[in-house]
């Protein structure tokens, strides 16, 4: 069966852009040679053969601010993976769009799934890769939920323990708060300075032409805690909430890659000397 894509406009896993407007373009660029959906079965054992690292983003649907988009945390995370990957050679796995939500499920938007639904997908996951022949998998993560945190890091530790695929949880928040903070004088916590530049940087059009108000956020103090949030942007108490430029949010996301991939790279690192010593 031969299927034509001509006159389609579907939406597909190109960047949320339609096949008929970006996938000549994607191939010329050869931006879309490491996403694993795109291949063949024989075009991802040739690369599982070349490599055997994948990077797979993860995220959550929810509320942040009246500015930015509800897919914005796995947005980030695909961003990421997307930049890393290329880096470093690495296959990039479909995002898991969904996770688990619960400070931000007070506002309209939160579709979010139960923390043993997001173990058992990161442990279903991670347990295929292995059994294809990848065995270092990166899980960029971009929802700092607890909850959310500790399932990720559950199914991993099965995926070690049964099937011994290793891989590394980036929270690419950590690394981002004194990267932003040197750049802008803010980084917030959600929905704040780090992660708008994030979205700005991947394309500011996804940026909300709304207001953001002084009862959008709340300044997280310590000593007391709101189930669910009050507000849909969080920042660390007397910190300022600011809008970077496209050149500002480029330099940003080129220092926080920069350190990513040091990190990662020092990760790898130690888990080819441990390889080696099993051999002995």
């Amino acid at each position: 069966m031969f299927l034509s894509l001509q006159g389609s406009s579907p939406l597909c896993a190109l960047g949320g852009l339609s096949v008929d407007q970006t996938l000549d373009a994607k191939i010329k660029a050869n931006s879309w040679q490491r996403r694993v959906w795109l291949m063949s079965w024989r075009e991802f054992r040739e690369k599982v053969h070349d490599t055997k690292l994948a990077f797979l983003p993860i995220g959550c649907i929810e509320a942040h601010g009246p500015h930015l988009p509800l897919g914005t945390d796995f947005l980030i995370a695909e961003f990421i993976a997307i930049k890393l990957a290329k880096r470093m050679k690495g296959l990039l796995l479909p995002a898991i769009t969904y996770g688990v939500v619960r400070g931000l499920s007070g506002f309209p938007g939160a579709i979010r799934i139960s923390p043993i639904a997001l173990e058992e997908t990161v442990y279903g996951i991670l347990s295929s890769l292995g059994d294809n022949g990848i065995k270092k998998v990166i899980i960029v993560n971009g929802h700092g939920s607890e909850y959310h945190v500790k399932a990720i890091n559950k199914g991993m530790d099965r995926a070690w323990y049964n099937k011994k695929v290793r891989s590394a949880l980036v929270n690419w928040w950590v690394y981002a708060r004194k990267i932003s903070t040197e750049i802008f004088g803010a980084s917030g916590d959600h929905a704040g300075t780090a992660e708008t530049a994030m979205v700005v940087a991947i394309n500011d059009y996804l940026l909300k032409d709304r207001p953001i108000r002084e009862k959008d956020i709340e300044h997280l103090k310590s000593g007391i805690r709101a189930v669910p949030w009050a507000g849909s942007i969080l920042l660390h108490e007397g910190e300022n909430m600011i809008v970077p430029n496209k050149k500002e949010a480029k330099f940003f996301v080129q220092r926080l890659l920069d350190r990513l991939e040091s990190e990662i790279r020092e990760i790898l690192s130690g888990w080819s000397v441990q390889i080696e010593a099993m051999k002995e």
